[in-house]
């Protein structure tokens, strides 16, 4: 009954007032409704309906409460929408990293061979530059002997400009040397990571026999633990 009784009132209000007039609606902290042809600041904090000359709603105006509300609901579903094209992102990198992981070995026994390989040649490289160095080193030694006791000013420079060149050579063999250790760590690194991949997506159970011989092992277990 009392509903009935206000929605006699807002009619009469909006019969009763100019047809160019403009109501208002809103409702304060109370839950308690207002109507008028005025906004109060109050309507502002809270909000509120524009209506139309039939009382009918027209255009609403909301809350800092609610734009907040809603622009944190939105926010919300763009990191969200943001968290999954990053794992889906994820999941394609991870499938691709697997096809190429599988067509680049056919085998446990081949992933194993090529790294012992790569390794192998790596270290082959850092012994012959080792002695490459150890030469030139000691031919260093002798001409700097030489230097010393070099008299003529003109042979003396030229021996010094070959002593700077010897020096030169000596430093980039000695990058070299510490270039290849660092790649050897790095094979290392990628081996154990391969392998346990690998390991993953071919089960061990479905490995031939030849893959899971105590020689295979021996050969990871070097691989993994050489200094």
């Amino acid at each position: 009954m009392k509903k009935m009784l206000t929605l006699l009132g807002i009619s009469f209000i909006f019969l009763s007032s100019s047809s160019e007039a403009t109501w208002f609606r809103w409702v304060d902290e109370t839950g308690s409704v207002f109507y008028s042809d005025q906004i109060p600041p109050i309507a502002s904090k809270h909000g509120h309906t524009t209506l139309n000359k039939g009382g009918l709603k027209k255009t609403v105006a909301l809350s800092a409460l609610q734009k907040k509300a809603i622009l944190s609901k939105k926010e919300q579903r763009i990191k969200q929408r943001l968290a999954e094209i990053v794992r889906e992102k994820k999941r394609a990198l991870k499938e691709e990293e697997d096809q190429q992981l599988l067509a680049l070995y056919s085998s446990r026994k081949e992933l194993i061979g090529l790294y012992k390989n790569k390794l192998n040649m790596s270290q082959n490289a850092n012994v012959l530059l080792k002695k490459r160095h150890k030469i030139v080193s000691k031919r260093l030694e002798k001409i700097e002997a030489k230097y010393e006791k070099m008299k003529n000013p003109k042979f003396k420079a030229t021996l010094a400009t070959k002593i700077t060149d010897m020096l030169d050579g000596l430093r980039v063999y000695q990058q070299a040397i510490t270039e290849n250790l660092i790649e050897q760590s790095h094979l290392k690194v990628r081996f154990n990571k391969d392998l346990k991949h690998f390991d993953s997506l071919v089960p061990r159970h479905t490995l031939s026999n030849d893959d899971t011989s105590n020689k295979v092992k021996q050969e990871v277990k070097k691989l993994a633990f050489k200094k």
